[in-house]
């Protein structure tokens, strides 16, 4: 039995293959994450005329990492070694040979080395304790080859949405090999690396990924030392691989696909990093290393570029809000999640949630369609629906206006319709068409379709008095300009009179 167990630290010493760069002692070094394409790429080019705006989703299925690691599985097998294949198959029974050989060997060499002189048995022992423990060497090494694409494989079984029963299975994959915890970690690292340059290579963002990184990291058990050292060896080797097939002025053009995918991966990194708590001194060092990684860019830049991969998941979250605003779906709480989870700050969303009430109040004018295009319509004509103040109201309450900038927003829409009605009324009744009861009458129905405020009325009617006098003023002050007294007296009866 214990020649058995020697002959077996040997032959595991011994075998499988001595390329893919083995050093004179026929030890490989642990091998690391090589990740590949897996977006073809006339289908990543056939995209580049498309809009930045229609390539984002803010939902949808699950991401390329799976598929990166699906990948990589498949090429470490192809290059496996024999002792790796048996190793992934069952760990157990060789960590156990692992753990055995030294002492076996040494107890044999002790038999194969008869003496009467226990110096004799002691070298003996020594040397072929010596041959077991190069083996040994090489089965650990081996072990932690094997370990890299099961901790890979784990994620692919179980995906990361059940962070429980994934984080068992890696745990598993960490027991069975028996992997150093230091190592163990590294490994982890590797993966989530690679992990993240499958997510990017579709340039289509998506707000599921930042919850599947975030599951990733805790199934991987990866602190936040270790998820900044994986995105900035990803972001290396993700511009790297892009560098090689774009040239720089492409990558300056926002619509194409490698852009976006740097932008996307922007976007992943600095949600990955304000989430996972880091202080805002360890946050710029984190992300400054990520914008050096593309091309050198600064913080600043790359935090741009991040603002325009978030601004149009807030827009579409607004959208809804407004489509959904009756059924009582969508609340102020509701938003603010949506702008923590996405990283807009607060002058930013004001200003967004001013456009969205503005938007809505020209669809219930009529006067804008869905998608905030104009429609060319008759100005005399475009009035509030019966109930637009009420969802005004609630839609205001949503979204967090003040009174103030709610009524402004109403005013300034509504004043575009209103002062023509207003100007024509009041020149009707300067011409004498109109008697002052009926232009007034005009006046106050066209107010009431357009619900202005008393308070709003009073400077609006002012201009437009100013506009309906401007006329005989203007002949007024030309005949004061000659001296003529009598036209002078003539014309500003008849502005007082008007």
């Amino acid at each position: 039995m214990y020649f058995k167990s020697a002959a077996l630290a040997i032959l595991l010493a011994s075998s499988g293959s001595n390329n893919n760069g083995v050093d004179a002692f026929g030890i490989a070094p642990p091998s690391k994450i090589q990740s590949t394409s897996f977006v073809p790429r006339t289908a990543i080019v056939s995209r580049s005329t498309q809009s930045n705006n229609n390539n984002m989703q803010m939902f949808g299925g699950g991401s390329g990492g799976i598929i990166e690691l699906q990948q990589f599985i498949t090429a470490t097998e192809k290059q496996s070694n024999p002792v790796t294949k048996n190793l992934t198959k069952k760990p157990k029974l060789w960590k156990v040979a692992s753990t055995v050989a030294i002492p076996a060997a040494a107890v044999v060499g002790g038999l194969v080395t008869p003496s009467r002189r226990l110096a004799v048995d002691v070298i003996g022992g020594a040397v072929t304790g010596v041959g077991a423990l190069v083996g040994k060497s090489r089965l650990d090494i081996e072990t932690e080859r094997a370990a890299l694409p099961a901790i890979a494989q784990a994620i692919v079984d179980h995906g990361v949405d059940d962070v429980d029963e994934t984080t068992e299975a890696v745990e598993t994959v960490k027991d069975e090999f028996g992997v150093q915890d230091d190592d163990f970690a590294d490994m982890c690292k590797d993966v989530y690396k690679t992990y993240l340059i499958g997510m990017v290579r579709n340039p289509m963002a998506k707000t599921s990924e930042l919850g599947e990184l975030k599951n990733l990291k805790l199934v991987l058990g990866l602190d936040n030392l270790l998820v900044g050292e994986a995105h900035a060896a990803a972001a290396e080797e993700f511009y790297r691989q892009i560098s090689k097939v774009t040239a720089e002025e492409e990558l300056d053009d926002a619509d194409h696909p490698d852009r976006m995918s740097i932008d996307k991966f922007l976007f992943l990194s600095e949600r990955s990093f304000k989430q996972g708590g880091e202080t805002e001194e360890a946050f710029k060092y984190e992300i400054s290393r990520i914008a050096k990684a593309f091309g050198g860019l600064s913080v600043s830049e790359a935090l741009e570029r991040v603002a325009e991969v978030a601004e149009p998941f807030y827009r579409r979250a607004l959208a809804s809000t407004r489509t959904k605003l009756e059924t009582g779906a969508v609340s102020s709480d509701m938003l603010a999640r949506a702008r923590g989870t996405l990283g807009i700050d607060e002058t930013t969303a004001s200003d967004l949630h001013v456009q969205t009430f503005s938007d809505e109040i020209k669809s219930l004018l009529g006067v804008a369609g869905e998608d905030g295009e104009e429609i060319d319509v008759d100005s005399a004509e475009v009035k509030f629906p019966e109930g637009a103040m009420e969802r005004l109201a609630q839609l205001q309450e949503v979204l967090g206006l003040s009174d103030e900038d709610a009524n402004y927003e109403i005013a300034s829409e509504a004043n575009r319709h209103f002062e023509g009605v207003a100007l024509e009324a009041m020149m009707d009744a300067i011409s004498g068409e109109k008697s002052p009861e009926e232009a007034w009458e005009a006046i106050a129905t066209r107010r009431d379709d357009l619900c202005l405020k008393e308070d709003s009325m009073k400077s609006l009617l002012a201009s437009i008095v100013m506009q309906a006098l401007g006329k005989p003023l203007e002949e007024t002050l030309t005949y004061a300009k000659v001296n003529n007294e009598q036209q002078v007296y003539e014309k500003l009866l008849d502005a007082i009179e008007a």
